[in-house]
């Protein structure tokens, strides 16, 4: 039978964790009722892990872990993936900008073992320059097109896991799919964030790509 796992990397999230199971559960239960939910805290400041514990406690579809330390979004997601037992995987961030309710969108693409479907925003603005500034030099450096405007909102399958893992803390998760399969994408309207702000600054986006970059030509 399929199973579908859920994976969310969380960083001082306590505000908003609750609503975002809640959104979670209302939306994949009208796909499939057999799923997991995989939340991982990567070393909050605040008090997402005592949120997390309270919810493991009332939902048995959930399984949380927490990081030692602050290891980044990327390789949150790829000790995730290690654990997670569906055959088909969704990937989105906590922050709620990206809603649930596209589980079904994300399903509705039929494709088939190879490809991955990426979200991508429609509304104009919602990501700024630094971003597009990043990704056009990313272009530049390793000619992976079209990855400006998307979002870590996927649906990836057992073989882009696989891949995914296989590499060390250096994971990427945009463009390694995007490097090796072909994409899908679905378009939608964004939201704003619902508390906080991104933790990716220029610098950091940049160190991220340079550092998956040079991990890719130092192993082959």
């Amino acid at each position: 039978m399929l199973k579908i796992s859920i994976i969310s990397p969380v960083y001082n999230a306590s505000e908003i964790l609750e609503t975002f199971v809640d959104k979670i559960l209302i939306n994949i239960k009208k796909i499939n009722k057999n799923y997991e939910i995989i939340l991982i805290d990567d070393c909050s400041t605040d008090d997402s892990w005592k949120k997390l514990v309270t919810l493991k406690s009332k939902l048995n579809n959930i399984k949380i872990k927490r990081n030692n330390t602050n290891i980044g979004q990327h390789p949150t997601i790829k000790k995730a993936l290690k654990i997670a037992k569906g055959n088909l995987i969704f990937i989105l961030d906590c922050d709620l900008q990206d809603d649930p309710k596209y589980f079904k969108k994300l399903m509705k693409q039929k494709v088939n073992s190879e490809i991955a479907v990426f979200g991508k925003i429609k509304n104009a603005n919602n990501k700024g320059f630094v971003s597009f500034f990043f990704w056009y030099i990313f272009y530049l450096l390793t000619n992976i097109k079209n990855l400006h405007k998307i979002t870590n909102f996927k649906k990836i399958n057992k073989i882009h896991s696989k891949e995914l893992i296989k590499m060390n803390n250096n994971t990427f998760v945009y463009a390694e799919i995007k490097r090796k399969f072909p994409i899908k994408y679905i378009f939608y309207n964004r939201k704003k964030r619902s508390s906080g702000k991104s933790s990716y600054s220029f610098f950091k986006l940049l160190r991220l790509g340079y550092n998956w970059l040079i991990y890719n030509i130092t192993k082959k």
